[in-house]
């Protein structure tokens, strides 16, 4: 092949290349990414998990023998716990018995939750003592231990809702957005075991809004009011009375929900199988046209998750 066919053959080859290459660039930077937010959060359910590292206990072990018991926090939600704030404690069998603690152990680093520069969440773990089981035993008996932890935590929203009246509809104002529909979309409401489900609109009078939220415990464990402690749910007569107690806050402050004892826009709810519906209000005036606005809802809480671990203690020969 002489030296000016090759090259024409190598431009000719060149240009085939670079033409069937550019339409599917084009069409990778059309095509939308997995898992996009449309809002400012990751989204999920997670909150602060705990669970027994391996060989702590491990899963056998002579009678009278001394073992170790370690359990790891996680913090796979989307607020951050500072130290001191996550507390642990064994249960499921008679502590005394085992040599093992009935206190609370806190955390004593950061756990911060997920977030762009830690996609895992911060991890922590908690040395909880030692087994030492003294008890009569005939040749080998089975066990299971239990682990809670015990925390306060935050779920955030921040949801784009359409402000506009029948007044605004019916005078042809501008059509800038639609009260319709449902307004939780993907990333709205931040990683936590207490989520924000639902929130829709409906006109109600000439110059009125109403917003519906839908509020749920979507996670493993147990919601307590934010103001209860660890050590005070350990009664039963205070557990039940914190049971299911959410601190709900909505901004802007001008929106009135309708709670038990006031209404305003910060008030507690109280979950019944699980979920609690909240109807708030917004006088919607002085404007000639519909608008888009974010609403702001914050829930605190405490939340209690647990997990366990089996071992089996042998009869020394």
């Amino acid at each position: 092949m002489t030296e000016t066919k090759l090259f024409n053959w190598k431009k000719s080859f060149n240009l085939t290349v670079i033409f069937l290459i550019i339409p599917l660039l084009l069409i990778s930077a059309c095509r939308p990414r997995d898992g996009k937010s449309d809002g400012p959060y990751n989204g999920g359910i997670a909150g602060v998990s705990v669970s027994f590292e391996a060989n702590a206990p491990p899963s056998r072990f002579d009678l009278g023998e001394s073992v170790p018991v370690r359990v790891l926090l996680n913090n796979k939600g989307e607020f951050d716990l500072k130290p001191g704030e996550a507390e642990v404690q064994l249960f499921g069998v008679h502590r005394p018995s085992f040599g093992l603690n009935e206190a609370y152990i806190a955390n004593k680093g950061d756990l911060p939750g997920i977030s762009d520069f830690l996609e895992s969440g911060g991890e922590q773990t908690s040395s909880l003592g030692s087994i030492t089981y003294g008890q009569a035993i005939a040749n080998s008996e089975k066990f299971t231990l239990k682990a809670k932890v015990c925390y306060p935590y935050e779920t955030n929203s921040q949801i784009k809702a359409c402000i506009s009246s029948i007044d605004i509809e019916e005078s042809r104002g501008d059509n800038v957005c639609s009260i319709s529909g449902e307004k939780i979309t993907k990333g709205s409401v931040s990683s936590s075991p207490v989520q924000i489900t639902s929130f829709t609109e409906e006109f109600r009078g000439a110059d009125k809004i109403i917003f519906n939220v839908v509020v749920e415990n979507k996670g493993p464990g147990s919601v307590y009011a934010p103001l209860s402690t660890c050590v005070e749910l350990d009664d039963p007569d205070l557990r039940l009375e914190n049971e299911n107690i959410i601190l709900f806050t909505v901004t802007p402050s001008d929106i009135i929900c309708r709670f038990s004892s006031q209404n305003s826009n910060s008030g507690e709810i109280k979950l019944k199988d699980m979920m609690a519906n909240i109807v708030c209000q917004k006088d919607v005036v002085e404007t000639d046209s519909g608008y888009e606005q974010n609403i702001i809802i914050n829930l605190k809480y405490r939340y209690i998750d647990s997990s366990s671990t089996s071992f089996e203690i042998f009869e020394r020969v």
